[in-house]
């Protein structure tokens, strides 16, 4: 069983895999990459891409992170970068 490690101010940080758990809950079948920018798990770039963000504004794409990421945003994350979009067609320029 892995350590649980507690920051100076008391907060549980959370995982690569905990967010990853997170955004599948709120958009399965994502393709969901989560990179720890500092090392310390407190802020993360997450690049999210599904086919059920097709039709819909990047706004509206990145509301459906958050949400999956609501409770962790206000207390273990310091800072986050999301990156979304839709998968690719074959075929069709990246």
């Amino acid at each position: 069983e892995g350590m649980c490690v507690t920051r100076p101010d008391g907060v549980k940080p959370i995982t690569p895999e905990e967010i990853i758990e997170k955004i599948l809950g709120e958009i399965p079948g994502a393709q969901v990459d989560v990179f720890d920018v500092t090392g310390t798990r407190d802020r993360y770039q997450i690049q999210v891409i599904a086919e059920s963000f097709r039709g819909k504004s990047l706004v509206q794409q990145h509301q459906a992170v958050y949400r999956a990421l609501a409770g962790f945003l206000e207390t273990s994350v310091h800072a986050v970068v999301i990156d979304t979009n839709i998968p690719q067609q074959q075929g069709e320029a990246a």
